[in-house]
């Protein structure tokens, strides 16, 4: 590989990087996941607001069904 292509694979690699909402550490989030647990702190971090919505809208659907079974 050649200095370009490094510095224009780098560069690609950082604009895929993702923010920590916690933390502020920038994790990689590989093709076909929509989360990661950062190294850094252990908070969840999702690729898009979307895929956020839909893992807490899981949880809380989980929660509501287990509450039900106790009541």
């Amino acid at each position: 590989m050649t200095f370009k292509e490094i510095k224009r694979y780098s560069s690609v690699i950082s604009d895929l990087k993702i923010q920590c909402k916690n933390c502020g550490r920038k994790m990689l989030i590989t093709r076909g996941k929509e989360k990661v647990i950062c190294d850094h702190c252990g908070h969840l971090i999702y690729e898009n607001e979307q895929a956020e919505f839909k893992d807490k809208l899981k949880k809380e659907i989980i929660n509501l069904k287990r509450h039900e079974n106790i009541i």
